[in-house]
């Protein structure tokens, strides 16, 4: 049978993210000074955001790593600039809703700009 093996990828990705995962509370209970279960609840949103101001698609798609990097320096460096600015909190979720709204239409956008370029 040729082609790739679908059950050996997906394993590997699984695993891949476990580790990934768990590095990433590694690391954070070192940060932290503690371990805490609850310590990055909230972070998702963050996530999101990067990866979607980097160009990656919410419906599916393309992305890119350099593309992803460069969404989470502009997520943190704006998130730091509002809390420099003394910006509540919650206005600060806020901001970066409507980062990612502006990011998805703005990827909307493109895409039906290269459809049409297309035909």
């Amino acid at each position: 049978m040729c082609g790739i093996n679908v059950r050996r990828v997906r394993i590997l990705i699984f695993t891949l993210s476990g580790l990934l995962a768990a590095v990433t509370g590694i690391l954070l209970a070192a940060r932290l000074g503690s371990g805490n279960a609850g310590a990055a609840n909230g972070l998702e949103f963050d996530v999101i955001a990067a990866v979607v101001v980097g160009g990656t698609a919410l419906s599916g798609g393309r992305g890119s790593l350099f593309g992803t990097l460069l969404g989470v320096l502009v997520i943190t460096l704006i998130g730091n600039g509002l809390v420099l600015l003394g910006i509540n909190s919650f206005f600060q979720q806020v901001v970066r809703g409507v980062i990612i709204v502006v990011a998805v239409l703005a990827n909307i956008l493109l895409t039906q700009r290269s459809s049409k370029a297309k035909r």
